[in-house]
């Protein structure tokens, strides 16, 4: 091609454009979602909170969120810290999008189906969701398709294997589990002395970086007080106990767990699982059909997906948050599957129908709604409450109310997970109301946690907005 002409067939410029196409699509289709964890992440970057920013099991992704939004705010853009991780989050899930295509074209798909099954990667339902909405896990997965790059390479470097791992795991712990598929691509390019070393080199250099960061997070950043709190920190989200304590939610039992995990690995892919399980379906036919895929790319990417089975098969294997970095394998081996055994085959409809049908699919069932703000009720209860309350008032909150009433409605949350022992609650409500500071909540805060938490008290009708009813709390000792 000469130099002087532009064409998205060209192998240099298709990742760029796949990452283009990918953040056009996310910018333009922006979520009103607004989990729990995004606005809490926000709330600590607004309030310069590094400590609750180096999570346990995110390490990096709340700092670097900050550094984002202070670039944001340098830049003079109007937005707060929750639209900043949120536009973080769709340039990580788009550079991810390029850097798979790049991947596809170094393993010599052509260009067609490299282009293709990156848009299939970008539309997949927790790739866009996560693109979309602020969360943590694209930051990891975007690390480890640098991983995967050195891994299928054809002689892959011990170091830069290790550094891209290591990185996914800062980006999020679950990426360790990438070990068993790292150690195989260095096993089936190596022998002898030289794979020892290479070993001990790709080992090495992981536990180093990943202790390294930890430990310069804790000392200068989380400062721990005591071992107890040290292991509150470490132990993340699996420490949301009661009273912070220990809690792993596993299946009922094994054959609930296993029927969870087939769910969400279909469900990652798209909202109807049957169209999930399509891709799933691609999958096992370039691992047992006679094409020109490059058998260790189809081993290497099966050990990606088994290798957090054991963990994902006893902790929450209902949640499709610990299944994106499937989507990567998966599409890996769909993109092989899509080649057939020609070296260089035409377009071809089939796999063009199958991306279309899994981008309208998620479309329709699911992101759509998250991308209407009166969707989100909550939401709109807080936008309400903002302008109904006093600034000093206090709002009794559960659930995303805990982040909600703070970040969108400017009030303060009296936290009812922290006031669960009798008389906790009351005794609470009486010291506020001494301080002329009124407690409200709504009828559904009250309808979640059941009437039985606010015997004693008395709830006084205030006002109501649409299907939300709000109530002034009063005690027997508190008001007069």
């Amino acid at each position: 091609m000469p130099s002087d002409q532009f064409s998205i067939a060209d192998e240099t410029v298709a990742p760029w454009v796949a990452a283009a196409a990918a953040l056009a699509l996310y910018l333009a289709l922006p979520s009103f979602r607004f989990n729990h964890d995004g606005v809490a992440c926000a709330i600590a970057i607004e309030l310069a909170d590094v400590k609750h920013l180096l999570h346990g099991n995110h390490l990096l992704y709340g700092w670097l969120g900050m550094v984002f939004h202070g670039i944001v705010q340098a830049l003079k853009l109007p937005l707060t810290a929750l639209w900043s991780l949120q536009l973080m989050d769709s340039m990580l899930g788009a550079l991810g999008t390029g850097l798979f295509c790049r991947l596809l074209l170094k393993l010599k798909l052509p260009v067609w189906i490299a282009w293709l099954a990156s848009m299939g990667l970008a539309t997949s339902y927790g790739w866009w969701l996560f693109s979309i909405d602020a969360q943590v896990y694209l930051l990891g997965a975007m690390f480890m398709i640098l991983a995967w790059t050195e891994a299928l390479s054809e002689k892959p470097n011990p170091y830069r294997l290790a550094l891209w791992n290591s990185l996914g795991v800062l980006g999020h712990v679950l990426n360790v589990f990438f070990a068993p598929a790292a150690l195989y691509s260095l096993w089936r390019s190596r022998d002898g002395i030289t794979l020892r070393k290479d070993f001990m080199r790709y080992a090495f250099v992981s536990i180093v970086f990943v202790t390294s960061a930890y430990a310069i997070a804790g000392i200068y950043g989380v400062k721990p007080a005591d071992l107890e709190e040290f292991k509150v920190w470490m132990l993340g989200s699996a420490a949301l106990g009661p009273g912070r304590s220990f809690r792993w939610y596993m299946p009922d039992s094994l054959a609930t767990g296993i029927f969870q995990l087939l769910q969400s690995g279909f469900r990652v892919v798209s909202a109807y699982w049957a169209v999930g399980a399509v891709l799933w379906l691609g999958a096992l036919a370039a691992t047992f059909s006679r094409n020109s895929a490059p058998r260790y790319a189809i081993r290497t990417a099966w050990l990606g997906i088994i290798g957090t089975l054991p963990i994902l098969l006893t902790y929450e294997p209902y949640s499709i948050d610990y299944r994106v970095t499937d989507l990567v394998p998966l599409w890996l081996m769909a993109a092989l599957w899509m080649r057939g055994d020609e070296l260089s085959p035409p377009v071809r409809v089939w796999p063009v129908v199958l991306v279309a049908c899994i981008a309208a699919a998620n479309m329709s069932g699911g992101l759509r709604s998250i991308m209407t703000p009166e969707m989100n009720r909550p939401y709109q209860k807080a936008l309400w409450l903002k302008g109904t309350l006093p600034p000093h008032a206090w709002v009794a909150s559960s659930a995303l109310d805990e982040v909600y009433v703070p970040y969108f409605a400017h009030l303060r949350p009296l936290n009812l997970r922290y006031l669960q022992k009798p008389g906790q609650l009351k005794a609470r409500i009486e010291s506020l109301a001494r301080r002329g500071e009124p407690v409200f909540i709504a009828a559904d805060t009250v309808k979640s946690l059941g009437v039985e938490r606010f015997v004693g008290l008395g709830l006084q009708p205030i006002d109501q907005f649409d299907e939300f009813e709000l109530f002034l709390i009063r005690t027997h000792g508190a008001v007069r």
